[in-house]
């Protein structure tokens, strides 16, 4: 009998018809009650039953085909010259759905940025705090925190906290900013604090070339403080069955973001994070996420790496813990893949 490979968990026919290709970003209608995700719903025991382990791939994570990593081998963290943006980068990395790579995003783009030789200031805007702990801010070190700027009005200078690593400096969070949502609700223009807070006059006095916001796993006025401040949302995408369910909400969001308080948000792209190449459900998700979200999705991949996971528990990215890691590589790959995306969209 012949054996059918591990398909599809993703509903492409579904999405290709609702992707909109007269608006910028994507906007991608709801999959929840469609047949076709009712059919994939149903189908994932299935699925789960033929994710086997097949030989091992070529490469654990991927590159652009064309460009090198500007990280390679003996000269991994040699310092290049680096091309400014033309305006301090404001980015946002969300995604409703937790445990997806978007901290650890964060973290190590930030770091890898900075070794680039960028200035970068990481906004923690998770109560969680994790991307703060991961850089090595201990609590009594964090005076004042990003719910003094959003609830207090408090200067966002005056927030900053230098890390362990070069040019790159964050505003840490603290559990405070659990009720924060419950407090911008009674406040005028709740949606504008997080931009007014960081105008580009400001950010310019700062000398900051990328702002990276870690956002909460919600879909909640912080995020929402973040996509109104952002030029463009990084979502990481956990290579997994489940993994566009809630990705739809999220660009509806996005939407209403843009027709809102920032018409210029866009997508900056989908990163797949965890991947495990060898993986058949791995393999038929990336697929499946590059023929449905075509150029959207980043080339490179960020794989399941033990180093990566290691790493906030020395509150380090992995670029310093293990820079010969396959992790610290991917994003080294992907700090050189955004950098040339900006010179391309400058150009």
């Amino acid at each position: 009998m012949r054996r059918r490979s591990a398909r599809t968990c993703f509903p492409r026919a579904h999405l290709r018809r609702s992707i909109s290709s007269s608006a910028t970003p994507p906007v991608i209608s709801p999959l929840r009650g469609s047949p076709c995700f009712r059919k994939v719903h149903a189908g994932a025991k299935k699925c789960a039953r033929r994710n086997e382990t097949g030989p091992s791939p070529s490469r654990q994570f991927q590159v652009s085909r064309t460009q090198k990593p500007f990280f390679s081998g003996s000269e991994a963290f040699q310092v290049l010259q680096p091309e400014k943006p033309r305006q301090p980068r404001i980015i946002a990395i969300a995604n409703q759905k937790g445990g997806v790579g978007k901290t650890t995003t964060a973290i190590n783009l930030g770091a890898a940025l900075a070794k680039a030789g960028h200035e970068v200031l990481l906004i923690d805007l998770d109560p969680q705090g994790n991307a703060s702990t991961g850089l090595g801010l201990a609590p009594e070190a964090r005076r004042l925190t990003t719910y003094d700027v959003l609830i207090e009005g408090a200067p966002i200078r005056n927030a900053i906290r230098d890390t362990a690593q070069e040019r790159l400096r964050v505003v840490p969070a603290t559990v405070d900013l659990s009720s924060a949502d419950l407090e911008l609700v009674g406040k005028e223009r709740r949606s504008f604090l997080l931009r007014s807070a960081i105008r580009p006059s400001q950010l310019a006095e700062l000398g900051v070339d990328y702002v990276l916001i870690d956002c909460p796993p919600s879909l909640s006025l912080l995020t929402v403080n973040a996509m109104v401040a952002a030029h463009s949302i990084l979502v990481p995408l956990q290579s997994e069955f489940f993994a566009l369910e809630g990705l739809s909400q999220l660009m509806l969001t996005v939407r209403e973001v843009r027709q809102t308080a920032n018409p210029d948000l866009r997508i900056e792209g989908v990163l797949l994070t965890m991947h495990d190449a060898r993986n058949r459900l791995a393999q038929q998700v990336e697929a499946d996420a590059r023929e449905t979200l075509g150029e959207l999705v980043f080339t490179t991949v960020i794989p399941r790496n033990v180093r990566v996971s290691e790493a906030p528990s020395y509150a380090l990215p992995v670029l310093d813990y293990d820079p010969g890691s396959k992790g610290a590589m991917a994003y080294a790959s992907l700090a050189d893949e955004l950098r040339r995306n900006h010179t391309r969209l400058a150009a």
